[in-house]
Formats: structure tokens, sequence, C-alpha cells
């Protein structure tokens, strides 16, 4: 096309003139029409065969920029984007500061949160399908990183009624033996802190309502405040509204310290990610 000869072509692509010959023969035998027509010792190019140069040509730029245009893609969508999972408190307390951040550095970041189990939250770091994970961890995993971010005493709250039993003692003096003697709303399979579901079956504690998926806690604020049940909840979870009808304790006096850990995939690449994880020990330190 470009040269209007055979033998040019030839020379310029080092390759023999029959050869194109027989390759420009065997195109227009699959494509079904006539592509070059000779006129006066040159080849001249049919309309059908302009067709045909235009589209080889986007082809091959697009094989030509293959690398290039790849790679832009693939980086665009690993900075473009970040699943995180994590437990109650982590989603509400400690992530949101430092994912502003990370907006703000990463323009048109786009997130995911996930609501999950410990448990839960390993199984989609291992499928990855989530990138990192927000835990009080206390084994090794395997194929999982684990970095520690956040170590600090468990702020927890008793919460009753202003009539119920209790509401009258000093914190300090609340026990576990004195908590087992009543009815407690326990926080079941989405239990966020470590040490209070280890307490809660040593000491045998009664319940008689479970607080699960099914269950919010603001229907045990509810039962809470008709003085059916007490309940464990994590410091700031109580409104300004809240604390008219309901009086909290703070029983992390009967709790551990704990902690919370970064993890994982140890084959994550994703810049995002890392950064995520080294601002998020700065915001907690």
């Amino acid at each position: 096309m470009k040269e209007g000869s055979i033998a040019k072509a030839s020379d310029i692509m080092h390759v023999s003139g029959s050869s194109i010959s027989l390759q420009i023969k065997a195109l227009e035998r699959d494509l079904g029409v006539v592509l070059f027509q000779r006129v006066k010792q040159r080849l001249q190019p049919t309309e059908e065969a302009w067709t045909v140069y235009r589209e080889a040509l986007q082809l091959l730029d697009g094989i030509d920029n293959i690398y290039e245009n790849t790679s832009k893609l693939l980086k665009n969508n690993v900075a473009q984007s970040i699943k995180i999972a994590g437990h109650a408190y982590a989603l509400s307390h400690l992530i949101p500061p430092t994912l502003s951040e990370i907006i703000k550095q990463n323009d048109g970041l786009k997130y995911k949160l996930f609501n999950f189990t410990r448990e839960e939250a390993i199984e989609a770091l291992e499928k990855r399908e989530v990138d990192v994970a927000i835990y009080p961890v206390d084994s090794d995993y395997k194929d999982i990183i684990i970095e520690d971010v956040f170590d600090k005493k468990c702020k927890v709250i008793l919460a009753m009624s202003k009539n119920h039993a209790l509401a009258t003692i000093k914190d300090k003096d609340i026990t576990w033996e004195i908590i087992g003697k009543h009815n407690v709303a326990h926080i079941g399979k989405n239990i966020t802190i470590q040490g209070l579901k280890f307490n809660i079956a040593k000491h045998k504690i009664k319940s008689i309502v479970d607080i699960t998926y099914n269950c919010t806690w603001e229907i045990g604020k509810g039962l809470i405040k008709q003085n059916l049940i007490m309940g464990f909840f994590e410091a700031g979870y109580l409104s300004k509204s809240d604390k008219e009808h309901i009086v909290q304790k703070d029983i992390s006096h009967l709790l551990p310290d704990y902690s919370f850990q970064a993890l994982y995939h140890k084959d994550t690449k994703a810049k995002v990610v890392k950064d995520f994880i080294a601002m998020l020990k700065q915001d907690l330190s």
C-alpha cells in the first residue's frame, strides 16, 4: 500500500517478492475481494484494499502499544480500588480517618467495606476477595501477612436501664459474678471485643436474647430501656438521647488489653494497600 510495488515492499520487509505475492493472493481468497490492480507496472489498491488497510493500521497500532497501554490500565486499576474488611469497631472508629486521607491522596479511589467476622475475613483474604482486614488476631494464618496497627486498653461499657438494680453501683465494684446474676444481651457471632466472649462463657453469663445478624444494636437498646436486659457495648455506641434512658458502666477493668492487626495476602503488590496500612499505623499510634 505504501510503496506501490512488490519489489520495494520486498526490500523493506526483507521478504521475497514471491512470498509477498502469495500472501496477497491468500488474503484476497480469504476475504473474497480483489485488493490490488496492476496499472502501468504499479499496484493500484482497490477501495476494498483501503478498507482493509485502515482496519489493519488500527490493529497494528494496538499491538505496538499493547504493553504501554496495558501497563497503564493495570496501574490505574490497582491504584483506583481498595477492599477493606473489619468488624464494627474497626469500621466505625479506627478506619474512617485513615480512609478519608487515603482517598484525598488517590484521586478517584473506589473502596468497599465489609463487616465480616474474623473467620469470614480470613477466608475472603485467602480468596483475594478483599485486600486488607483489620481485626484482633491471636494466631498465624497461611499466606497471610499480619502487622500490628493498634494496641490499647479495651473500653467496654455495660448498658442498663436507669431502673436496673445495678444502676447505682460504682463501676469499679462491678464483677463478673455480679453481672452473672442478671440477664445480659450477648453480642453473639459478631462479638468484637477480645476477652469478652471468653468471659461470657467462663462465668456462664445468662441471656434471654442474642444480638447477632438478625438483631441490631437499636433493638438491644430498646430492650435495655425497658429494663428487660443489660447489654455489652463498645464505648461510643450510645448517643446523647440514649443516655437519657440508659446508664453506662465502664467495665474495662474486667477485660484485658486488646490490639488490632492489619492482615493482607502475602502476594499483595498494590501500593494503595501498603500505603493504607502505613498510614493507619501512624494515625493510631
